[in-house]
């Protein structure tokens, strides 16, 4: 077919040549000459002589059959004819218009990309290598995509790609239009020749002419509404008169995508369900009381209680119940424990019971229960019990251990004796002493040390069945003992001088009147604190004879109840007359010698 269409053009346009071949200059006549000289080149090297469109055709027909044809516009290089369209086969076109660089063919196994095949060569091509006005450049427009949505019904719409409106394009979809999928709108210009496709952003174009546009549509939305049901508003029946009483009600509550149903009868001591349904589009959210269900509904139970009594309501009076009077065990004086006792108390409009035995180490509860027309009021030791009653619990001490009463006998303390220390006449001071009574019922105790400067404190405690009876110079304590301080003094003993033999030839000096040593009398054992003596003068005796001198008597004051004691000299009577016979012996020897005659 595309050979015969060859032919007839080339038929027709050897016509209109020999039109214009009359009428043309000595000039024309050699560019016709040169047109046939191309026109034998195109025929090939066995036809080179033949000139005419006859010629190339033959050349075509005759050319050797083989696997692949190649159809393309000659260049002739005349003006107004300025292409040939010319089927040959691959090898001819490989020897024969493989190195013409105007020609036009398209892409090919021995020219893969063509030659001259750019949208212009396309159009001359495409109208049968006739040359024709240059096309012109349209721009593709977007297509208008609306992606899917939600509906107020819970419901996604479908997705839309609208292509444009575009002169001298025409558009196509490829693919299927829906939520998630991919489609391609092409743009083809109409025809072409005349139009030829400018570049556009987002449109790629294709090796015919076409040019693409990708449209990339979004996965369905998720339409789906969350819903909250809303808990019914219950009314309990109540009283609206003596005897009558107002009807429960249950209303439901209104929620957007929820439907609501009701199963049951809102009456006294009747259990109703509510049921909430989601509309299309819409789900459940958790809510508190209701309980989903299987199917996507939730549930919602609603309990009306009882039909009030309105009886005539009698104002009850308020009582307080009175704690039980109780008794413990108690020791007899015969040694016997008595028996625990408790009496219940007397309250009007309120019964007492006891539960339990009053026995020593029992546990006794006692119930108050208001009589008709009472009510218990709240009262100290009493607790509530659900019933209206209160509880009073009392607990038994456990038996006393009684034994027969002893008598209690009363015994005075006697104050300890007090030794208070004095020098000796070697000047050194005796230790003094503390020595305790002996008081039957009483024990006595010492705490400290009988030393000179200290004080000791004795303490009297009575032994069993005996109590403390007061006694001058004891403290009573709170734990029944009784205690006596006793205070040692201190005494000089450094002044005491022990007496020197006398010289060989003593003064005789009358010897003084021995003076006359008063013991100090006794000190009472009642006395707290004995006084501490002065140290007494120390007479100096002359070494011509031993002289004992009296010492002064000092007086102390003392209490009202020990009489002032004599100073001590420091020396013992009975060695003082000793020695005063011993002087008085010596110097009567000595006068003798000094007075007997010579020779004597």
């Amino acid at each position: 077919m595309l050979g015969k269409t060859s032919k007839s053009l080339h038929a027709a346009r050897g016509a209109r040549g020999r039109r214009l071949l009359s009428g043309l200059t000595a000039s024309t006549a050699v560019l016709a000459l040169a047109f046939a000289g191309l026109a034998a080149l195109a025929a090939g090297p066995a036809t080179a002589a033949t000139a005419t469109a006859a010629t190339a055709t033959a050349a075509t027909t005759s050319a050797a059959p083989t696997d692949e044809m190649v159809s393309l516009c000659h260049a002739t290089g005349n003006p107004v004819d300025q292409y040939l369209l010319v089927t040959v086969s691959l090898d001819a076109f490989k020897t024969g218009h493989g190195t013409h660089v105007d020609d036009i063919y398209p892409p090919n196994s021995l020219r893969p990309n063509g030659q001259n095949w750019d949208a212009a060569g396309q159009a001359i091509f495409n109208n049968g290598c006739a040359t024709a006005p240059p096309a012109t450049a349209v721009t593709p427009q977007a297509p208008t995509v609306s992606q899917a949505t939600c509906t107020d019904q819970g419901a996604a719409t479908v997705p839309v790609v609208e292509v444009a409106s575009t002169q001298g394009i025409f558009y196509t979809v490829v693919g299927s239009v829906a939520a998630g999928s991919t489609v391609t709108v092409v743009a083809t210009p109409a025809p072409q020749g005349t139009y030829t496709l400018a570049a556009a952003n987002g449109w790629m174009p294709n090796a015919d002419g076409t040019a693409s546009y990708t449209v990339v549509l979004d996965a369905a939305p998720s339409c789906v509404t969350e819903a909250v049901p809303a808990a019914p508003a219950a009314v309990q029946a109540v009283c609206n008169g003596p005897g009558t009483s107002t009807a429960p009600m249950l209303t439901l509550a209104s929620t957007p995508g929820i439907g609501y149903t009701v199963a049951g009868t809102a009456a006294p001591g009747s259990t109703v369900t509510v049921t909430a349904t989601p509309a299309a589009g819409y789900t459940l959210a958790a809510a508190a009381g209701w309980t989903a269900n299987n199917d996507g509904t939730a549930s919602y139970t609603v309990t009306f209680d009882p039909a009030p009594d309105c009886a005539v309501v009698v104002p009850l009076v308020s009582a307080s119940p009175t704690a039980p009077t109780a008794t413990q065990a108690v020791c007899t004086p015969s040694g016997t424990a008595t028996t625990p006792a408790l009496a219940p108390a007397t309250t009007t409009g309120i019964g007492y019971t006891v539960n339990g035995t009053a026995a020593a180490g029992h546990t006794v509860t006692v119930t108050a229960t208001p009589a008709d027309g009472y009510t218990l009021a709240a009262a100290a030791g009493w607790t509530a019990n659900n019933d209206g009653t209160a509880s009073y619990t009392v607990t038994f001490d456990a038996a006393p251990e009684c034994a027969a009463a002893t008598p209690i006998v009363a015994a005075t303390p006697t104050a300890p004796t007090a030794t208070q220390a004095v020098c000796t006449p070697s000047g050194t001071a005796t230790a003094p002493t503390l020595t305790l009574a002996t008081t039957p019922g009483i024990d006595y105790t010492v705490t400290g040390p009988a030393a000179a400067g200290s004080t000791v404190t004795v303490t009297a405690t009575p032994q069993a069945s005996h109590k403390l009876a007061a006694a001058a110079g004891w403290t009573a304590n709170n734990d029944g003992t009784a205690s006596y301080t006793v205070t040692f003094g201190t005494v000089d003993c450094s002044a005491v001088t022990t007496p020197v033999d006398p010289p060989s030839t003593p003064v005789v000096t009358d010897p003084p009147a021995t003076p006359v040593v008063t013991d100090p009398p006794a000190k009472p054992v009642s006395d707290p604190a004995p006084p501490v003596l002065p140290k007494a003068a120390t007479p100096v005796l002359p070494k011509a004879a031993a002289v004992v001198v009296p010492q002064a008597v000092s007086v102390l004051p003392q209490s009202a109840a020990q009489p002032t004691a004599l100073a001590s000299t420091g020396y013992d009577p009975a060695w003082s007359v000793s020695l005063a016979i011993m002087f008085l012996v010596v110097g009567a020897g000595a006068v003798w010698r000094s007075r007997r005659p010579a020779g004597q």
